[in-house]
């Protein structure tokens, strides 16, 4: 999904401020992900990434959810970013839970439910 350079140019000058260990590897990275995702979600993202513990597995790993799982798991991310966070949260704090989430992606859809009874249930109180 293409960008306009001014956004990419923003969005380049915004992940700078993110500590990855390894800064030029990020960068491919992440324009290899903003390539797969809308410019709202590649955005998100960024925001995202700043709070990771571990942004650099944070990147890597939701890398490899966008390009091994379905297309179907990409929409999931874009219509629900709060899914997208809760995955990167998850790939932030333990190498192996992310490398489940990626090999399970219906555990997504997972969230998804238990955020929407957690709605009912508030809006039903």
């Amino acid at each position: 999904m293409p960008t306009s350079p001014q956004s990419a140019a923003q969005k380049t000058d915004r992940i700078g401020n993110i500590p990855f260990h390894d800064a030029e590897a990020a960068h491919a990275t992440f324009e290899r992900v903003a390539r797969q995702i809308s410019s709202t979600l590649a955005s998100v993202l960024i925001s995202i990434l700043a709070d990771s513990p571990d942004p650099d597995s944070s990147l890597v790993l939701f890398e490899r959810l966008v390009t091994e799982c379905s297309r179907e798991t990409v929409w999931v991310l874009e219509e629900h970013p709060f899914i997208a966070h809760y995955a990167t949260a998850v790939f932030g704090t333990s190498w192996y839970l992310g490398e489940t989430l990626v090999a399970n992606p219906d555990l997504l859809h997972t969230f998804l439910r238990v955020r929407s009874r957690s709605v009912l249930i508030a809006l039903a109180l």
